[in-house]
């Protein structure tokens, strides 16, 4: 990909907003990588995680006008996460991964004009938790 352009914005959450960083560059014109990070006041409580990440995907979502066509909770490296694949503008396809480590959440995102983005599982691939 291109060299990365970062981005600094507030965004909402509830009642509140929160300062997310991302990063993201294309590989070409129909496809693009995106790395985001914003913290959280707090943990969730264990019992709020799910719900927690629900309410990023939904919101993810929803920011782009998506449409959420597929999603699924795991863990990576010990810590919760939800991957779930989007419709976004233009008939793009939105594939993502929402980590939760304590109050950090990371967003791992490719969009593409195909459902199976090039490149996906090598990008999401390349990040570890540490």
């Amino acid at each position: 990909p291109n060299k990365p352009k970062r981005s600094d914005q507030q965004v909402p959450a509830g009642e509140t907003s929160l300062r997310l960083i991302q990063y993201t560059s294309e590989l070409d014109a129909d496809t693009g990588f995106s790395v985001g990070w914003f913290q959280l006041p707090q943990a969730p409580a264990e019992s709020a995680v799910r719900g927690f990440l629900e309410a990023t995907e939904n919101g993810s979502v929803a920011a782009i006008k998506g449409k959420l066509l597929d999603s699924s909770f795991t863990t990576i490296d010990g810590h919760p996460a939800v991957e779930y694949l989007s419709t976004g503008p233009g008939g793009h396809f939105v594939r993502s991964r929402t980590i939760l480590i304590g109050k950090d959440v990371y967003v791992l995102q490719v969009v593409s004009k195909t459902r199976q983005a090039p490149k996906y599982k090598e990008f999401i691939d390349s990040f570890k938790v540490v």
